[in-house]
């Protein structure tokens, strides 16, 4: 018996150890305050359904830290081909301000704001082609002032547009969630985050991989269950059931341990047998 006890202490000081280690691992490769995020808004959605590969309503997201990675803005994204989440360029959740819930959007174009001549200037902007600038005809985007427009953004290939005298004289990102239908606009020219600019330090972190409907459960104990799309509760049975798989095959595997172990600890009780007969006389 003792020795079993043994055995059961280590296998479970091993599976503890593993957890614990990959729960550190997470948050350092993270390095964000909380590496998960449940989307409760449908800002992100493509359509009605839950799909895997875009941002949902009930998904969980596990994210960076801003520093730990490389944003880029959907144009820039247009011309490196860097997607995520669907579509060009790199998803942020960004502050508002105190008393404001964060936003998880996609970042659209960095404009760096000049100081010294009070213009625009848009990297990457050139090289997408597909905008205009009233105050800036000759179709560079340096020097910009004026209505700046941008065509055939996003899935729905909208247009939008910003006036950029309005906005606040810091350099950052125009942003935008890539739902066509609750999102037509900007962020910057809706009270989302009118005339601001999303400057680095306002971003909180940096969404990199999905975990579809695994947020579901929390947003309907919420009582915000209306937003999830009907069929993320079939996407999240079915991930159950492969979780429930995989606690099978581990406990599987554990019992295939246990029983190593008691028969290692049997041979070392037995007497050892002779390597041939001894005959007696």
């Amino acid at each position: 018996m003792e020795g079993e006890t043994k055995d059961t202490l280590f296998v479970l000081a091993v599976v503890l150890t593993v957890f614990v280690s990959a729960g550190a691992g997470i948050y350092l490769y993270s390095g964000a305050d909380s590496p998960f995020s449940v989307i409760v808004s449908e800002s992100m959605q493509h359509g009605t359904e839950s799909r895997y590969g875009t941002i949902d309503a009930g998904d969980m997201v596990f994210v960076r830290a801003p520093s730990s990675v490389r944003i880029q803005s959907y144009i820039e994204g247009a011309s490196t081909g860097y997607r995520s989440f669907g579509e060009y360029g790199s998803v942020i959740i960004y502050d508002r301000g105190p008393n404001l819930n964060p936003v998880i959007h996609r970042a659209i174009l960095w404009l760096e704001y000049d100081e010294d001549t009070g213009f625009w200037t848009a990297p990457f902007l050139k090289e997408y082609g597909d905008f205009s600038c009233i105050g800036d005809p000759d179709g560079d985007p340096v020097g910009m002032t004026g209505i700046l427009q941008i065509r055939n953004i996003g899935y729905a290939k909208q247009s939008v547009s910003i006036n950029l005298d309005l906005l606040r004289h810091e350099s950052g990102f125009l942003t935008k969630g890539d739902n066509a239908s609750t999102n037509p606009v900007l962020d910057q020219s809706s009270d989302i985050a009118r005339n601001n600019p999303i400057g680095i330090e306002e971003i909180r972190s940096v969404p990199t991989t999905e975990m579809p409907a695994l947020g579901s459960v929390k947003m309907y104990l919420q009582g915000k269950g209306d937003a999830v799309p009907e069929n993320s509760w079939s996407v999240l049975y079915a991930q159950l059931y492969v979780v429930a798989m995989l606690f099978v095959v581990m406990m599987i595997v554990l019992d295939s341990v246990f029983v190593f172990l008691e028969e290692r600890r049997d041979r070392k009780k037995s007497p050892p047998t002779p390597p041939f007969p001894v005959e007696r006389l």
